[in-house]
């Protein structure tokens, strides 16, 4: 790295890099589903091959779950972790973070391509410190890595390495696939955009780039069609607001319905600000406003908008906006050519000042979340002690499964909706009929049900009704939890 810009972006990705690790490293396993995919790795590491379901429940079927994900973050760290003679949360945290740096380097890289060095610093920066990269950069889901690998698949296929960009593909489609919503935009813009070749060439990209990704692709296939036939069908009476466009405009506009719920919601401009963060929308606003576009522009709105059409087509106008985070290191190039512009000292100072407010607040913030509280922690500890190792327990949240190795239930659950809202003889037919043996409320985890309903949580309607149960009985209860265990036969 020789040029100045070359040096600010090494800095850039030490000095971000460094922050995460040290948040991630002083906080722990807790926070959604990062807990589901560091639990997966760690099976295939004790199993030593891919599994179909947790061990745990013996089988896939509810109220066990398959393991359908998409597998490449977690048997790359089972991988690691089998290098390196052991199950690490350290390990884990550093490899998670490896992605972010990736995804940091490669903006930067197609960021020059596009418009120079000082436009790629500037696109690096603002991807490095927007809200939902940093915070999922330590976090263990999977829409970092996948960014990442995104980034790196467009930025070969620009350069023409087609056959890297193909195997690149195949990894994106394992890790998570709703980031082929980028492919016909990315195949649009090289084959069209960039140097517009010949028919037969086009054939021959489309060839390489299409046999390369399936060597990575068919083996996923083929393993799901032996391992993950048989699925349970799920009885929830789920009325989705999140799948399909007419669908979810249905559901959005119909009172008093059950809904997905999500963390943040497309539909809030509030979730924009907090997740997307001032700077990237700010110079976003500032792009059509001031209209600078160029004809190279037309290169990264391709995959853009082609994956803005399929999250629609495929989740709706109201998701989760993290499902978006595939477009934010093209959002951030294109803002990049509008902060390249501001020549003047202070106002790139002002620049970097909220950039690094903003990864700041970020770490913090996951930082101040991402610990057990506990009360949290004593109430595992006691279902530990005191309930069977074959005991069934409703919980929403993975980390119950990996910090108590007992059995849990949330979604999977067959009539989630019949239990929360229906009669008590409707009630105890979906308790026999699951075999529950214990219901555990996290009290932050208990919402107001009366204006709408979603399975985000526990409806409060709900829990007020399971004193008045007799079927149920309290056993333990902190500031909070509270653990109920069912009793559906006479006591002798």
């Amino acid at each position: 790295m020789g040029s100045l810009q070359n040096k600010k972006v090494f800095f850039l990705i030490l000095i971000a890099s460094l922050a995460l690790i040290i948040v991630g490293l002083s906080s722990e396993l807790y926070l959604g589903d990062e807990a589901y995919h560091y639990r997966f790795a760690k099976n295939m590491y004790y199993a030593g091959h891919r599994l179909a379901f947790d061990p745990i429940y013996g089988t896939g079927l509810p109220p066990g779950y398959f393991y359908n994900s998409d597998p490449f973050w977690n048997i790359l760290l089972a991988f690691i972790w089998k290098v390196l003679g052991g199950v690490s949360f350290a390990t884990a945290q550093i490899y998670h973070i490896f992605y972010y740096v990736l995804l940091i380097l490669f903006t930067f890289l197609l960021g020059k391509e596009m418009g120079g060095e000082d436009e790629g610093f500037y696109a690096a920066l603002i991807v490095a410190t927007t809200p939902v990269v940093a915070a999922f950069g330590i976090l263990f889901y999977i829409d970092v890595p996948v960014t990442a690998l995104s980034v790196v698949f467009f930025y070969l296929a620009f350069k023409k390495k087609y056959f890297f960009s193909g195997l690149l593909l195949g990894l994106m489609y394992i890790t998570k696939r709703n980031s082929w919503f980028l492919l016909p935009g990315v195949l649009i813009a090289v084959l069209f955009f960039q140097d517009n070749p010949g028919l037969k060439t086009k054939v021959k990209i489309l060839a390489v780039i299409g046999i390369t990704c399936l060597s990575i692709v068919l083996p996923d296939i083929y393993w799901r069609e032996n391992n993950l036939k048989v699925f349970a069908k799920d009885d929830m009476g789920i009325s989705s607001s999140g799948v399909g466009t007419i669908g979810g405009m249905i559901a959005f506009l119909t009172e008093k319905r059950t809904k997905e719920f999500f963390n943040s919601s497309t539909l809030s401009l509030f979730d924009f600000i907090k997740y997307l963060g001032i700077p990237l929308l700010a110079f976003m606003i500032a792009y059509f406003l001031f209209r600078r576009h160029r004809k190279k522009d037309i290169i990264l709105w391709a995959p853009l908008l082609s994956y803005l059409t399929f999250f629609i087509l495929f989740f709706g106008i109201n998701s989760d906006i993290r499902y978006l985070l595939p477009i934010v290191p093209f959002l951030a190039i294109l803002s990049g050519s509008i902060a390249v512009s501001f020549g003047r000292a202070w106002i790139k100072g002002l620049i970097l000042l909220l950039c690094g407010l903003q990864l700041l607040s970020s770490s913090l913030y996951v930082y101040a979340h991402r610990k057990m509280p506990e009360g949290i922690r004593q109430g595992f500890t006691y279902i530990r002690g005191n309930t069977s190792p074959n005991a069934l327990i409703m919980y929403p949240e993975y980390i119950f499964l990996e910090a108590t190795e007992r059995k849990f239930v949330w979604i999977r659950f067959q009539g989630l909706e019949s239990l929360f809202w229906r009669d008590d003889q409707k009630m105890i037919e979906v308790l026999e009929r699951n075999r529950l043996d214990y219901i555990l409320i996290k009290k932050s985890r208990v919402y107001n049900d009366m204006e709408e309903r979603h399975f985000g949580g526990y409806p409060h309607s709900f829990v007020m009704r399971l004193p008045q149960l007799p079927f149920m009985e309290r056993v333990f209860a902190n500031d909070q939890l509270e653990l109920w265990k069912v009793n559906l036969k006479p006591k002798n």
